[in-house]
């Protein structure tokens, strides 16, 4: 099956997707896992990757807390909680709510992940209404809202996280100019730690229904009875929630991952007695996790088919070449906002954070001073490769072409790293597309003689498939360096070089 036909089929089953979700006629996890096995049966994704959501380790760290947060909540601790809550609250539901509140967005600065916090507060907010007879699912929803809204915006731990992971992102696509720090997310967003606990708080409770459309699993009605705890398994159950909470905070300190940290507690859950294996099965949200599987899934197809670049591009028309910063600002919000209500947050930003920053690089370049004309001549595309690979047998044969060859070695290790070598700055083989289509009219000249040729005259070619006017010439009879060593047909070079140049300066 040839490539474009994958990129349709993966494209169709994205957009049946959406629909589906959209429609929400199906459970969204039959959703998810149809588009899977579909994406499989195309070819569009391999079994290996597709299946590899179940191994995930945000898979992993979400089924765990959830089985430590039902341990949580067998225990006294949250009557306990409950009471105390209530007693400073003096009673007062609203006030009690806006405490838990408070405790989501203190986590949500600590823990970078909303679905975590969720899994902590929920059962403690869930037991609160229970307790006084109010609605839960009232105010389900705002917590959530809260969880996810406020994740990262003080410059804590969740701030360092993703100040790494967007840096990370700006290293790969060359945009080292500037550096994000922790302290950005705070600037940036700090009113959203007023605007979203106050919406949870006062708006939110007002259309949000008063019963639930169908039962919340792991729900527990008011007075139903349950095996008593031993002393313990309830003590033991409440040291390991904490300690789980606080090595997932000190986690990327010490050293631990996070999914293990989570794992070990939700086993000592039911080693300690505290939940027994019945128990500690039914807590995993089996449909969540499949939906998640499924978006991770889905994400790798749309990167690994192309199907993503194609969605740029459908971007780019949108914008009619415009160079509109408010305009560009608001299609990357109100696209990705559109595609998130049904789609995990992590698989659209892997879609969207490359094609945003591919599009400011091209912004800054259009807005910027950019050069008439590129010359190149018999230049390593690719300082990656080892030279000694790009000799041929009969070159191989040749003692002065294999000490050239050990020579180039050196000078590679010299001007860069092997990681640094993958930097298009370095090798411009590695250059996306999108940033060689930038290029002006250019002179590429390769030596016939030299072991450069090949890569040289694949990269020429590259940018003329970009849509770069590019004029490329070969020397059948130079060796590499012959235009500045005066060898070969260095005066017929030069010559070119000039004629190029006017060209372009007149």
């Amino acid at each position: 099956m040839s490539e474009n036909t994958q990129l349709i089929i993966c494209l169709v089953i994205f957009a049946a997707s959406l629909i589906s979700y959209l429609l929400n006629k199906i459970p969204m996890w039959i959703t998810a896992m149809g588009a899977l096995v579909l994406l499989v049966v195309t070819g569009c994704l391999d079994m290996t990757t597709a299946l590899s959501g179940l191994s995930n380790t945000n898979t992993v760290l979400m089924g765990s807390m959830f089985v430590v947060a039902a341990g949580l909540r067998k225990t006294t601790f949250v009557d306990t909680l409950c009471t105390g809550v209530m007693k400073l609250t003096r009673g007062s539901f609203r006030k009690a709510y806006f405490g838990y509140l408070l405790i989501a967005v203190l986590l949500a600065q600590l823990i970078p992940s909303p679905m975590v916090v969720f899994a902590i507060v929920s059962p403690l907010l869930a037991e609160l209404c229970e307790k006084v007879g109010e609605s839960v699912t009232k105010v389900m929803f705002p917590l959530v809202v809260v969880a996810i809204g406020t994740t990262g915006i003080l410059p804590l731990a969740s701030a360092v996280s993703d100040a790494a992971q967007y840096n990370g992102f700006m290293q790969t696509y060359n945009m080292t100019d500037y550096t994000f720090t922790a302290m950005d997310f705070t600037i940036a967003r700090w009113p959203m730690l007023i605007l979203i606990p106050a919406w949870a708080l006062f708006l939110a409770p007002k259309f949000m229904p008063d019963k639930p459309s169908q039962p919340i699993a792991g729900a527990r009605s008011a007075g139903q009875n349950q095996k008593k705890l031993s002393k313990f398994s309830d003590i033991a159950g409440t040291v390991v929630f904490f300690a789980t909470i606080i090595f997932l905070v000190l986690s990327d300190y010490i050293g631990l991952q996070s999914w293990m940290v989570a794992l070990v507690g939700g086993m000592l859950m039911v080693l300690c007695g505290t939940l027994d294996t019945r128990e500690a099965m039914g807590s995993l949200p089996v449909d969540s996790i499949l939906l998640f599987v499924g978006a991770l899934a889905m994400g790798s197809a749309l990167s690994a088919t192309g199907a993503g670049e194609v969605i740029g591009n459908a971007l780019a028309n949108v914008l009619g070449g415009s160079t509109n910063s408010y305009l560009i600002g608001g299609l990357f919000f109100v696209v990705p906002f559109i595609i998130t209500q049904f789609m995990l947050n992590r698989a659209v930003s892997q879609i969207f954070i490359p094609l945003c920053i591919l599009t400011c690089q091209t912004f800054a370049a259009s807005n910027g001073p950019r050069p008439a004309a590129v010359l190149m001549e018999y230049f390593p595309a690719n300082m990656t490769a080892d030279p000694m690979s790009k000799l041929n047998e009969e070159q191989l044969a040749d003692p002065r072409e294999v000490r050239r060859a050990e020579t180039a070695r050196l000078y590679n290790a010299f001007y860069c790293s092997p990681e640094e070598g993958k930097n298009p700055l370095a090798s411009p083989a590695f250059a996306p597309d999108e940033l060689l289509a930038w290029f002006p009219d250019t002179l590429i000249l390769s030596a016939g003689k030299d072991t450069l040729c090949e890569e040289d005259e694949e990269l020429a070619l590259r940018m003329a498939r970009c849509g770069v006017n590019v004029t490329l010439r070969r020397f059948r009879q130079s060796p590499h360096g012959f235009t500045t060593n005066r060898m070969g047909e260095w005066e017929e070079a030069v010559a070119l070089h000039a004629a190029f140049l006017r060209a372009h300066l007149d």
